[in-house]
């Protein structure tokens, strides 16, 4: 059986995936786990989201765009070393710092910047997940970053609003802004995926509506070309 497994193709992978489609849609668990196999046993890049280069509302490969979830400075060809994680649960954004006013023992009077707690404790949980997938070392070179928040389905959407929304035709549109995520993730990562924030030359990312809410994270070093 392994054998045949690894003769998939990506076409062949999405068939696979379908087996799961409900009336349109994939039990997102279950499909994460096929996709990772279907990765480890082809070799290749499978993604269990909607396309954003051709609109195509099927969930499988995108056969016209060689599907890829963002849109990157990076072509495909050009990404190096790829690391993926996905945290479930919900997104917590970075806070607004507290600041603790502080008296010293030789009278200096300091005030100290702080993370709320919420944001403190995601940030940490970042941090531990990404230290299972991390690099053998922090990238050293050019790197990209991609950060997709999937926020819980809102209880008082109609089926026809939540099929829009699984099919990426309705977006989240209210606070928290996007980069406040954004900002608290990259300060878990930085260490860790790479040495400095000045390396970070592509992002791109954005918010969908999900019943399973969690955060797909991807990294990747530019390929130098010789």
């Amino acid at each position: 059986m392994a054998d045949e497994a690894k003769e998939l193709t990506v076409a062949e992978a999405a068939a696979v995936i379908k087996t799961y489609c409900q009336g349109g849609r994939i039990h997102e668990l279950h499909g994460r786990m096929i996709v990772d196999l279907i990765e480890k046993l082809t070799g290749e890049n499978a993604r269990l989201t909607r396309c954003n280069k051709c609109g195509s509302k099927d969930h499988g490969y995108c056969k016209s765009c060689e599907w890829n979830k963002n849109e990157s400075v990076f072509p495909k060809e050009r990404r190096g070393i790829v690391v993926r994680l996905v945290i479930y649960g919900k997104t917590v954004p970075q806070g607004r710092a507290r600041f603790k006013h502080i008296k010293c023992k030789d009278g200096r009077e300091l005030d100290i910047a702080y993370d709320p707690t919420k944001s403190r404790d995601f940030k940490a949980l970042v941090y531990e997940e990404a230290l299972k997938v991390k690099p053998i070392k922090p990238f050293e070179g050019e790197v990209g970053i991609s950060v997709v928040v999937f926020r819980a389905m809102p209880k008082d959407f109609s089926k026809k609003k939540q099929q829009m929304a699984i099919n990426g035709e309705i977006s989240p549109i209210t606070r928290p802004d996007w980069k406040n995520y954004f900002a608290g993730i990259e300060d878990a990562l930085k260490g860790v995926m790479w040495k400095d924030d000045s390396q970070v030359v592509d992002v791109s990312g954005g918010k969908r509506y999900s019943d399973i809410p969690r955060v797909e994270i991807e990294v990747w070093e530019k390929k130098m070309l010789l």
